[in-house]
């Protein structure tokens, strides 16, 4: 009985201790974070990005528990506004700060490809954090045992899937989707649908296929009348870019056929516009796209038109 409760004493006693150097730590941490003087650009919110060295110093040999302490955090975060453009919330420090010191942490990089980007609105957070769960799967999940990917990393083409959603519908920017998504289709266990989207975006001109497949898809799923009409927008906008994208590369390969194209070293603009003229003729096509506008060559001898319409998903 005795030796029992001796073991009591010893065991609050050691919490106790935890507890007390945690509390110190995070006292110190702080003071140091604000007598610190950092080239990180503080945001309009006040929160700042922390140094993880100072994390490990301070967790006294503790630092798994530390990073435990760190994901409770996340869990309890009530900050949950939008952000403003350029600005990051405290969860995203915290996520970016556990990213740092334990890369290993899967649950992470779910969270700020969801949170950050659907509730908080921070494409570009998610898409940092992301980026550093990508970098580790590509460079070091391998070295780890068939176990541990099983218990801690099973269905690791999350990340890029995420990673991919992240810049396709937050950052406008396709190609890079594009990428992460044909990474993701490549681990094994993905789903089947990221096999036929790989398939799609290796074919020229892919990236438009898929984006307005995408789009169909959302406005037909889509319950406000609002976002539908915004929707649809963006499909025509995405139909003009496919359209122009289209005869861009098929006036490429009429210049490619003309032997006088290829000898040429320099291009005048009134060469190029009686190869345009010529190409339109053989082809039989109209000076103007379905839409009623003027085609014409742009600067670099590109195809444009005076058809109004923005880029979507970053293709144009």
């Amino acid at each position: 009985m005795q030796c029992l409760n001796l073991m009591n004493i010893i065991n609050r006693s050691y919490i106790l201790i935890i507890g007390s150097i945690l509390f110190i730590s995070q006292v110190m941490l702080n003071h140091w974070v604000r007598g610190k003087e950092t080239v990180w650009v503080d945001p309009p919110d006040g929160f700042v990005k922390s140094d993880p060295q100072v994390y490990r110093l301070m967790s006294f040999g503790h630092l798994p528990l530390v990073i435990d302490w760190l994901f409770i955090k996340c869990l309890t975060d009530t900050q949950m506004n939008k952000v403003t453009e350029g600005a990051h919330s405290s969860l995203f420090y915290t996520l970016d700060l556990i990213a740092e010191l334990d890369p290993l942490y899967f649950e992470i990089y779910l969270i700020a490809g969801n949170l950050l980007t659907v509730i908080q609105n921070d494409g570009l957070g998610a898409r940092d954090i992301l980026l550093h769960g990508n970098s580790f799967l590509k460079e070091d999940l391998s070295s780890y045992s068939d176990e541990f990917k099983k218990e801690y990393w099973s269905n690791p083409w999350r990340v890029p899937l995420l990673l991919g959603y992240t810049y396709l519908f937050h950052l406008d920017d396709m190609h890079h989707a594009s990428e992460v998504y044909q990474e993701a289709a490549e681990i094994a266990g993905s789903p089947s649908y990221l096999n036929h989207f790989q398939n799609r975006l290796k074919r020229s001109g892919g990236e438009y296929e898929v984006g307005l497949k995408l789009l169909k898809f959302m406005i037909e799923n889509s319950q406000n009348q609002v976002a539908r009409t915004n929707l649809e927008k963006k499909r025509q906008d995405l139909f003009i870019a496919q359209y122009l994208f289209e005869l861009n590369q098929a006036f490429l390969g009429f210049l490619k056929a003309q032997s006088s194209y290829n000898l040429s070293g320099s291009i005048s603009k009134n060469q190029m516009g009686s190869y345009f003229r010529e190409f339109l003729r053989r082809g039989q096509m109209p000076p103007t796209d379905p839409w009623g506008g003027v085609l014409d060559l742009g600067p670099l001898g590109k195809v444009t038109s005076t058809t109004p319409h923005q880029a979507v998903f970053g293709l144009r």
